[in-house]
């Protein structure tokens, strides 16, 4: 909500206004975005069922879920063509799936790279070296949560992607065991500097995609477009981790 209001918040301050003396015009149609979120639900919903149903980790749900849900929505808007429109999405996922994904393939692998880079600091951090940095960040308290959030997005800014530092910092902050810094804390500060990352770095595999499907250079984006949102929701999410109750 917090960043919601940011984003709302900036473009209302900053963004084009219409002149005054201009002639009033109909509000456009809320259908279609209530029909996107109930389809946002939906696969949310479906992504829970599968991981309860079939007692998956979450993140392997999503990898299950997202693919499917894709599949069904396919079959559903090709339904009037016979057996649930499932040949006609089959056919379509065969047809246009190469094509719309060989382009993104450095991406991809610059994805998955980078979480198996992550995966493999952390079995190669000794923990037990850790004790003169408990010393210093334990004073910190739940301000450490903030030095999480800024590390993530600072380090997307030269290239080190956010799941090599997300799950470092997921795998080492809870066993320093710092007074202040509940679970919560660290996953909330987590995902919104993965959030801040992925919307302000030129060098992520989403901002390139963007950048190539836009033709809008990726620095354009990142900083000119986003620059005055993530400047205003930096401080703001930083006084919610320090001062909410966690």
């Amino acid at each position: 909500m917090l960043i919601f209001l940011a984003g709302w918040a900036v473009d209302f301050l900053t963004g084009p206004h219409p002149p005054a003396n201009k002639a009033p015009v109909a509000a456009p149609s809320l259908r279609p975005l209530s029909q996107f979120s109930v389809l946002l639900l939906w696969i949310v919903a479906l992504v829970f069922s599968l991981a309860l149903l079939l007692e998956l980790r979450l993140p392997i749900a999503a990898l299950l879920g997202a693919p499917t849900g894709a599949l069904i929505w396919l079959a559903w808007q090709r339904r009037r063509l016979g057996f649930g429109g499932l040949p006609a999405a089959v056919s379509a996922v065969h047809r246009q799936l190469p094509w719309l994904l060989s382009p993104s393939g450095n991406e991809i692998v610059v994805l998955g790279a980078a979480g198996y880079l992550g995966h493999l600091c952390v079995g190669l951090v000794d923990t037990q070296q850790l004790a003169p940095l408990l010393t210093v960040l334990n004073p910190w308290g739940a301000f450490n949560a903030v030095l999480a959030m800024l590390m993530v997005v600072g380090l997307a800014q030269v290239g080190v992607n956010p799941i090599v530092t997300v799950t470092l910092l997921v795998g080492l902050l809870p066993q320093l065991a710092i007074e202040g810094l509940t679970p919560a804390l660290i996953g909330a500060s987590l995902m919104v500097g993965w959030a801040l990352a992925l919307m302000s770095s030129p060098m992520t595999a989403s901002m390139l995609i963007l950048s190539r499907f836009t033709g809008v250079p990726a620095t354009r984006i990142g900083y000119r477009w986003n620059g005055r949102f993530l400047v205003a929701s930096i401080p703001l999410l930083a006084a919610w981790f320090v001062w909410a109750p966690f």
